[in-house]
């Protein structure tokens, strides 16, 4: 065995235990998460198919991230363990977006979202300007400009 090199030790269940355990994990987060975006797109109201309100794609994308998490739950895949610092980085990005989703309503779509975008690419490690500070500004009035002109549906 090479000097410094600590003893392989596998477990009797094999040696993706730890990933299954974590995939579990991470889908329970991402679980808690959806049901925050369902809650808070009840809040915002549905509206109808004629009208619908700003909380009707939260929760389309709610009710989504739900079914994909049961499916990471339920049946967790192998997967390589997360490069040097990876688990600190999605935790961070867990809280972000549970921050964002509280900010939502006392800020506004706009300055919540930007925000989020900015921390969301800041997060990911991007420091250069138009990635970290124009993309998210850009895509948020983008998508601003689009739900309350074409659409006609009012956000928050």
């Amino acid at each position: 065995m090479p000097k410094g090199m600590p003893p392989q030790t596998d477990s009797p269940a094999g040696p993706d235990v730890g990933a299954q355990v974590s995939d579990r994990i991470i889908g329970i987060l991402l679980m808690a998460i959806a049901v925050a975006a369902v809650v808070e797109a009840l809040r915002l109201g549905l509206g109808t198919v004629e009208r619908p309100g700003p909380g009707g794609w939260i929760m389309n994308g709610g009710l989504l991230l739900m079914v994909l998490s049961i499916l990471i739950i339920w049946r967790p895949r192998r997967s390589e363990p997360f490069a040097e610092g990876g688990v600190k980085r999605v935790v961070m990005l867990i809280v972000w977006i549970c921050l964002y989703i509280i900010a939502l309503r006392p800020l506004g779509f706009i300055l919540a979202s930007s925000l989020f975008g900015m921390g969301a690419v800041w997060i990911s490690q991007e420091r250069r300007v138009i990635p970290l500070v124009l993309v998210p500004v850009g895509v948020t009035v983008f998508i601003y400009l689009l739900f309350t002109q074409v659409l006609s549906v009012r956000l928050p």
